[in-house]
């Protein structure tokens, strides 16, 4: 069953491998960019951490799902050992980012102000207007938030 499922994902996916999460260790020691999107919940709380971080050799890093992916303690081990050659970070763990914490001024970390999915106005109210009137109409709304799942 796997390998017909691996074979699906390979002709349906633009790219050349796809992992399971517990294959981080494999898809790290090959990574030369890790893209986390992930969302927030159990499974994924500090998954970027000392270990996983260790895998990668030289990788950049940029975190645009949730802040408490990273594990902080790790994501500078692995920025002082150069497994991660340099992390672009968007989201944290604690926010806001305080002012005097180590990311500001870290050579080898980037802060961006929470902008990886940028939403424009007459995105939000377009949304908000459908929203209301699916809900106005006894119809189910569109991009829920599922707070048992954490996404």
């Amino acid at each position: 069953m796997e390998s017909i499922v691996q074979e699906f994902l390979k002709k349906d996916s633009p790219f050349d491998q796809v992992y399971h999460i517990q294959e981080l260790q494999s898809a790290f020691e090959q990574a030369n960019i890790v893209v986390n999107t992930l969302p927030h919940t159990e499974q994924t709380k500090h998954i970027l951490n000392d270990k996983t971080l260790s895998y990668c050799g030289n990788a950049l890093l940029f975190n645009v799902g949730r802040g408490s992916a990273v594990e902080e303690d790790g994501l500078l081990n692995a920025l002082d050992s150069e497994s991660i050659t340099h992390a672009f970070l968007d989201v944290f763990d604690l926010e806001p980012l305080k002012a005097d914490h180590i990311y500001w001024s870290h050579d080898s970390i980037t802060v961006t102000p929470h902008i990886a999915a940028s939403s424009f106005p007459h995105q939000v109210i377009e949304q908000f207007v459908e929203n209301y009137s699916r809900w106005r109409d006894g119809f189910s709304l569109q991009n829920v938030i599922d707070l048992d799942k954490g996404y």
